[in-house]
């Protein structure tokens, strides 16, 4: 990883503030406060603790390997598997959600 994700998020609203600046046009705090969406905030940091609990007990790693073996190692089939899976999940969960859980079985 060249930077930590959390590193390039804030360098990035840093960048953005600062073309606001220059432009002239630079928001004050309290705008810039009630641009957060804490609800999404805590949506996906519960959705990565979730995600970083699940890889700690190898559930991504069944979940590829059953799609391997599902599949019987058919690049095609093990596509068309993988995405009704991830079809299924986006029935009953946010799509941020479905590809927070899916993309370690992806890889």
């Amino acid at each position: 990883m060249i930077v930590h994700r959390s590193l390039a998020a804030m360098l990035g609203s840093l960048a953005a503030l600062a073309a606001l600046a220059v432009i002239g046009d630079r928001p004050s705090m309290v705008t810039v406060v009630e641009w957060i969406d804490y609800e999404t905030l805590a949506l996906l940091f519960g959705m990565m603790i979730l995600v970083a609990i699940f890889s700690e007990t190898g559930f991504f790693d069944y979940c590829a390997v059953k799609a391997y073996q599902l599949s019987r190692g058919r690049i095609w089939a093990m596509i068309f598997i993988l995405c009704l899976i991830a079809a299924i999940l986006s029935a009953f969960l946010d799509n941020v959600t479905t590809m927070l859980i899916f993309t370690p079985v992806t890889i």
